[in-house]
């Protein structure tokens, strides 16, 4: 009779392991998107989906730890504008989207290069924050303003890492 009830007990506690996370990228994600309703600024942007989904679905990896999201995402920012800029495709040039060229070819290549070796080197990788470094270069989210707003979406996602390590890791 004991078994079962344990065997029970292992199945409710790993079913809650897959329910917690789940409920922390809804949370965390409707904070992001509800502040960027209510201050009509971009505080969700594509890479953040996919630091949520590493971060909910693979908790203790390497690339799921606060400072490796934080460090990431924020390293890949800052180069993507210095090479968007050095490439003299500032605010004022048109977003890829609106079509490619030849100066936006090599600032996609070499922001996205020197992510990987700078946060290499920093020992922060988190591969979701190659997304960020496109979504600059590309033109998407490029304004300092916009890079602002970025970096600040990222840290409250980090802060919501921190707590979903705390409670949940652990719980694992």
């Amino acid at each position: 009779m004991l078994l079962p009830q344990r065997v029970h007990a292992v199945r409710k506690s790993r079913h809650m392991v897959h329910v917690t996370p789940a409920v922390w990228v809804g949370i965390v994600t409707a904070l992001a998107a509800g502040l960027a309703w209510l201050t009509r600024e971009p505080f969700i942007f594509p890479s953040l989906g996919a630091t949520a989904y590493l971060c909910a679905t693979a908790p203790r990896s390497p690339g799921a730890r606060p400072t490796a999201v934080f460090v990431s995402h924020s390293v890949a920012a800052l180069i993507g504008f210095v090479v968007l800029h050095g490439a003299g495709l500032g605010s004022h040039a048109p977003a890829a989207v609106e079509g490619m060229t030849m100066a936006r070819i090599g600032a996609v290549s070499l922001a996205l290069a020197f992510t990987v070796m700078a946060t290499s080197a920093l020992k922060s990788l988190h591969p979701p924050a190659g997304a960020t470094a496109l979504i600059v270069t590309l033109g998407i989210l490029s304004s300092p303003h916009e890079l602002a707003i970025l970096l600040a979406s990222v840290a409250m996602f980090s802060g919501g890492l921190v707590v979903l390590r705390k409670f949940v890791v652990a719980e694992a």
